[in-house]
């Protein structure tokens, strides 16, 4: 497989993480057609030698060899202010806009912060546009990236907020398009949220947390109803005062009102406290129960670890997109400016890489010479080879000469293929296969020509040639109209209808030539099949090729004339030996 093709075969996975004073929370989900899936769910402790060591063993554990993280930021670590937006600007660029306007309720150098916005919902009551601002310390989004970020090639994406973590959970449950309020209570504190349409409206911390109410049921008593107890509860009492007030300000602000407040799981297991609300609150009080929500592909955990994985779970909700995908603006503390860069330049970087160029330099030069070796022992040998096989030439030139002609074999041979082409054309002419020419002679022709002879047309002479396929008529005519009627009466003759005369000539002789009626010239005219020399000529080649070119008659002129070649070509062979 090549490498190309083992890069694209790992699928790049997308984890949410949430770092906290104890431990650090890790979920993955997958989101298809139905429930997302929860495909890994585990908070693992922190130990003495880092966070960035645990995540380390984590991702090596679960054979994660590439992901994007989205980081949940420590709920102490960051601040969310409710600010008048700054007018003409773009919602991408009010971030920088907004930093000067919340410099004085901080209490660190607005230069050292790292500034987000989102947006609030309209009120019909207010009369500017708000906007929420999230403030965070710049150092504390660098031990994030210290942290998560190249730790077995991953790569810190986002750093996100815990009230938009609880908003992509709202989402999901059934009220959301009513508006919902939630309630996720941990070990010292509490966050309030209350959501409609997918969209975050208010947001509130409560300085009360599960610990202090767990310490009022140091003083349960014996057969004494803990639901009672808890509700007569200072802590729980004081926590459901601020819900109210924000159920309130809600009302007031957004003329609409929440009618469902739903219990996160808590960081300690206590079933009685949704009883406890409900009666100080005017509202339907329900427990979250997230394996309704999510399909989790193991056993579902334990409260204590769905409490701390919360925030992490809904950061990585909707992250391809889809309906729960809310179109209030997501919240990125992060920035690639954030990622140390090596110092290229530093004396130490460039000892170490002039020592790694002398030990690259010193491995071509060995792997140059060892190739350099190589070759001319192959030289070598192929030298030798080449010696040897010019020795074992010369061997066989020696004895193998250039064998030396027999003269008498060769005749020999020219006699036994005449005789045999002889044999062949005797054969030949036994089977009847053998043609001699025209054997019906050319009688026919001239009967022909001489019934029913044209007046005005006087023939002279007729010359046949290639058993008759050839034929030539000289005449003399008294007009050339003549002519054409001659050849036309020739279609009625069965021998002459055979030729067609493709060369026809007419000439008008001297007056010496005399005339057939009185006071009429003689033409002379000349009708042929194909083109026949003089006759001059013709007799002069005859005589020259009598002897090659004449066809045999008779079976025994062909005898005669095969014995005649082969002495011929016997004669030839020793005049040129």
């Amino acid at each position: 497989m090549s490498l190309l093709s083992r890069i694209r075969k790992t699928a790049i996975r997308h984890l949410g993480l949430i770092r906290l004073p104890d431990g650090i929370g890790c979920v993955e989900v997958v989101e298809g057609e139905g429930k997302p899936q929860v495909t890994l769910c585990e908070f693992m402790a922190i130990p003495s030698y880092g966070a960035r060591s645990a995540f380390t063993d984590f991702l090596q554990e679960n054979n994660l060899k590439k992901v994007n993280c989205t980081v949940v930021l420590p709920m102490e670590s960051y601040e969310v202010f409710a600010e008048e937006a700054a007018a003409n600007i773009s919602i991408d660029e009010m971030a920088d806009a907004m930093r000067w306007s919340i410099k004085d309720r901080l209490d660190y150098s607005v230069a050292d912060a790292v500034v987000d916005v989102f947006e609030m919902p309209p009120s019909p009551r207010a009369t500017a546009d708000m906007i929420y601002v999230a403030a965070a310390k710049k150092e504390s989004i660098l031990d994030l990236t210290e942290n998560f970020n190249q730790v077995n090639r991953s790569r810190l994406q986002r750093v996100e907020l815990h009230e938009l973590g609880l908003r992509n959970i709202s989402a999901l449950l059934p009220e959301s398009s009513d508006g919902l309020a939630m309630l996720h209570l941990r070990a010292h504190d509490a966050l309030l949220v209350i959501t409609r349409n997918n969209t975050l409206y208010l947001t509130r911390r409560i300085e009360v947390g599960l610990n202090r109410l767990l310490d009022s049921l140091v003083t349960l008593k014996e057969g004494q109803d803990p639901v009672d107890l808890l509700t007569e509860c200072k802590q729980t009492k004081e926590i459901c005062a601020q819900v109210q007030q924000a159920l309130d300000y809600f009302g007031r602000r957004f003329q609409q009102n929440i009618n469902r407040l739903y219990l996160a799981p808590p960081d300690r297991p206590l079933p009685e406290l949704r009883l406890a609300i409900s009666n100080h609150l005017a509202i339907r009080v329900k427990s979250l129960e997230l394996e309704s929500l999510f399909d989790f592909k193991e056993e579902v955990p334990e409260e204590k670890i769905l409490s701390r994985i919360l925030p992490a779970l809904g950061a990585v909700l909707f992250m391809d997109g889809g309906e729960g995908r809310s179109s209030q603006r997501n919240v990125n503390l992060f920035d690639e400016s954030f990622i140390p860069k090596p110092d290229l330049v530093s004396a130490a970087n460039i000892l170490t890489l002039q020592a790694a160029l002398l030990v690259l330099f010193g491995v071509l030069t060995a792997v140059t010479y060892q190739q350099l070796s190589d070759k001319k022992e192959k030289l070598a040998l192929s030298q030798q080879q080449q010696e040897r096989l010019t020795k074992e030439v010369s061997q066989l030139e020696q004895e193998f000469r250039k064998p030396i002609k027999d003269l008498n074999l060769e005749r020999k041979v020219v006699r036994q293929k005449a005789l045999i082409k002889q044999k062949r054309m005797v054969l030949q002419i036994l089977s009847g296969g053998y043609s001699f020419g025209n054997t019906k002679g050319f009688s026919g022709h001239f009967k022909e020509l001489a019934k029913e002879p044209l007046d005005g047309i006087r023939i002279l002479r007729v010359r046949l040639q290639n058993g008759g396929s050839v034929l030539r008529i000289d005449g003399k005519a008294e007009s050339p109209e003549l002519v054409p009627q001659l050849v036309s009466s020739f279609n009625d003759k069965i021998n002459l209808s055979k030729h067609p005369f493709r060369i026809l000539s007419l000439e008008r002789p001297p007056p010496i030539e005399g005339v057939l009626a009185e006071g009429k010239e003689l033409i002379s005219f000349t009708l042929s099949t194909h083109p026949i020399e003089d006759e001059p000529e013709q007799q002069d080649n005859k005589k020259n090729n009598k002897k090659g070119s004449e066809e045999p008659k008779n079976k025994q002129d062909l005898m005669d004339l095969t014995e005649e070649l082969i002495g011929q070509a016997i004669e030839n062979i020793d005049r040129q030996n």
